[in-house]
Parts: structure tokens; C-alpha cells; sequence
């Protein structure tokens, strides 16, 4: 794992996040796959976050939002991590037996910075290993067909 700096500014950004599940278990599928995503509908909206794209793998979950508040993508995460974590655990009792330890999400995760006006993606924790990403040309065409 790899930490660098994150610099923050104000005004509109885009960041994209991966998060693993740990001991990347293949559980995200069927009802648990909607939970998640509702979990993570849930936060972004708490945030008054826009979500811009999702994607829900069996052990992976890739998402691309924009914010224009103050709030740090980190708070997101951690606040993402818990209600997901808390609701999928209450609905799901079986999952405690592989989570032990009440933690569902790997504590490695990608969260990148792809604001318009940055030019630059600073990261802070890297998932060591092959992760498709949402790519560049993807956020150019959500910010072509948005206007």
C-alpha cells in the first residue's frame, strides 16, 4: 500500500472509488448487491452528492460521483464503510460467520480525484493489484452529455 498527500480544493469535483470486499469473498450478488447499492445511494445523498456512475462486481464495487460541498471524499468513505457495513450485517446474519470481525470492506480502496479543473489524479490508498477503472473517457462523456 502506497499513501500520498491529497490536496483539497472547493468547487466541483469528480472522484471515482473502488472498494474491495475482504478476503475478496464473492458476495456481492442477488439481494446482497442491491443493499450495497442502496447503501451507497443512501450516503451520497446524505452528503448531497451526485452520483454519476456505479458498477457492482462480486467482489468489488466501483463508483464516480461529484461533490461541491466541503465534505472530503474520506468521510465518505468511512461513513459508506459503516452504514453499509451495519445494514448488510442486521439483513444478512449469515455474513457475520465470515466477518468475524464486523468488517466487511478490505481496508484497501482506491479513491481518485478527477476534478475538470485539476489536470491531476491524486490518490490515497492504492489496492495493490489489476483494477478496470471508470476511465478518463467515460468522465468526458458524462461531462459532454451533461452540458
Amino acid at each position: 500500500m502506497r499513501f500520498t498527500r491529497y490536496l483539497y480544493h472547493s468547487g466541483s469535483q469528480y472522484f471515482q472509488c473502488i472498494f474491495s470486499v475482504k478476503y475478496s469473498y464473492q458476495i456481492l450478488r442477488g439481494d446482497i448487491a442491491k443493499s450495497v447499492l442502496k447503501s451507497i445511494r443512501q450516503v451520497i445523498d446524505e452528503f448531497d452528492y451526485q452520483l454519476l456512475c456505479e458498477n457492482i462486481s462480486t467482489n468489488h464495487l466501483y463508483i464516480m460521483f461529484s461533490a461541491d460541498s466541503d465534505i472530503t471524499p474520506i468521510e465518505f468513505v468511512k461513513r459508506f464503510y459503516s452504514v453499509s457495513s451495519t445494514s448488510l450485517f442486521m439483513k444478512y446474519p449469515h455474513l457475520k460467520r465470515r466477518y468475524w470481525d464486523f468488517d466487511l470492506w478490505s481496508h484497501d480502496y482506491l479513491c481518485l480525484d478527477k476534478s475538470k479543473h485539476s489536470g491531476l489524479t491524486e490518490k490515497w490508498v492504492i489496492h495493490e493489484g489489476d483494477l478496470p477503472l471508470i476511465t478518463d473517457s467515460m468522465l468526458k462523456n458524462y461531462s459532454n452529455n451533461d452540458g
